[in-house]
């Protein structure tokens, strides 16, 4: 998707990826956590929508996220036809287990050239509707078909709900929810965004995606890799991304200040967060900064002495601690120094109780301004700062967050 590159690689090809002329970062795509606390009335969407007259005829919205009931007659017309105009699930194996026979081919194919997902066209929809077809999508969690009803529901249903813009046709794109359980969206978002830019061409109509979702791991300003996709898609005329901003203002995720001297970051773990826990931090690229931790039981070091451009890890029974110091990245001059803490056994936790985390000044500092994010909810318990909490990717420069 312009700039941006999604590859399924082995870990060889990614060494000789990394070695390609003109690339300037790579990493892994991150699984994005799930997004909707605030619904059309309380956000004045309703409100807009009668003021304006506007019904979304002749749109289409974009919808990445965890798939849609295709069922539901809020996503039909009067007739009982769909308004799904194409569907791709990038979990349904079905076009390849099927050989062909159900579903139409995906855009991509993974590492082992195995087709990524299926595709449904809207006469296959339709199909299954009235019985003569197959179609397996399914929404196993209901965030999708939510978010979808929020923006595009006809009020057909009963119970009579009308969204943003009614008479608005779909393109779906299933990028997670492989349980009902699976709350994490891991699928690829960049090839989603570039399938739905290359559907709405093909359908000559302008285009709003829709990505309800987002993560705190990276600098927060427009850099990611899926923000500068967003950024490349929205530069196209009749294009437009919205993301969701995450409202997690009163979270306590985020903390900034000085690490001058030294400074510790304090976090609490309770018995609800302690699966993973990950502090990203953020410095000028004239600062390094080395780190300690304790965890919970005082276990831990004064001093971790990590190289820059490298890690260092500390193992105990109950934690795999890893301390990284990265080097200055390119596409924001700026340095990420990054604290993760992860159960040491299969189906275990991490310490529940007060974490410190030292930014050591060993006199690598010259302004010494840290940005720091708790990627996976847990709270700051000192210096909390409530600004800088809208999430990854709704901080693209483009996006209407």
């Amino acid at each position: 998707m312009g700039r941006v590159l999604s590859l399924s690689l082995t870990p060889d090809q990614l060494v000789e990826v990394a070695a390609a002329p003109g690339v300037r970062r790579m990493e892994m795509q991150l699984p994005y956590r799930m997004d909707l606390d605030v619904n059309t009335a309380e956000n004045g969407a309703v409100e807009a929508r009668a003021l304006s007259h506007l019904t979304g005829a002749g749109v289409l919205i974009g919808l990445i996220d965890t798939g849609i009931d295709f069922t539901h007659q809020d996503f039909r017309h009067a007739d009982g036809t769909t308004r799904i105009r194409v569907l791709w699930d990038q979990f349904d194996q079905s076009f390849a287990k099927s050989r062909g026979a159900i579903g139409s081919q995906p855009p991509v194919r993974n590492a082992s050239n195995v087709p990524v997902g299926t595709v449904y066209t809207a006469e296959q929809v339709n199909a299954a509707l009235l019985g003569d077809g197959t179609v397996n999508s399914v929404d196993l969690v209901g965030h999708g078909t939510h978010a979808a009803g929020c923006a595009a529901s006809n009020g057909l249903a009963p119970g009579g709900y009308v969204g943003v813009a009614p008479q608005a046709d779909l393109i779906v794109v299933r990028v997670g929810g492989e349980s009902k359980q699976d709350l994490d969206l891991n699928g690829d978002v960049i090839a989603a965004l570039q399938w739905i830019g290359d559907q709405a061409d093909t359908l000559g109509e302008p285009v709003v995606v829709n990505m309800s979702f987002g993560q705190h791991l990276g600098p927060h300003d427009g850099t990611s890799p899926e923000e500068i996709a967003i950024d490349d898609f929205s530069n196209t005329p009749g294009r437009v991304v919205t993301v969701s901003a995450g409202n997690e203002r009163a979270d306590g995720i985020h903390t900034s200040g000085s690490a001058v001297g030294g400074h510790p970051l304090q976090l609490r773990v309770d018995a609800t967060t302690n699966d993973l826990l990950a502090v990203d931090c953020w410095f000028g690229a004239g600062d390094v900064v080395d780190l300690g931790f304790f965890d919970p039981t005082a276990a831990g070091t004064v001093d971790a002495d990590v190289p820059v451009g490298d890690c260092r890890h500390f193992d105990s029974s109950k934690n795999i601690i890893s301390l990284c110091v990265d080097a200055v990245d390119p596409l924001n001059n700026s340095r990420e120094v990054m604290f993760t803490a992860e159960p040491s056994r299969t189906g275990g936790t991490i310490s529940i109780g007060d974490w410190l985390i030292s930014l050591r000044d060993e006199g690598g500092l010259s302004d010494g301004h840290y940005e720091c994010w708790s990627a996976y909810g847990q709270p700051f318990t000192a210096d909390v700062d409530a600004a800088e909490t809208v999430g990854i990717p709704a901080t693209s420069t483009s996006a209407i967050a």
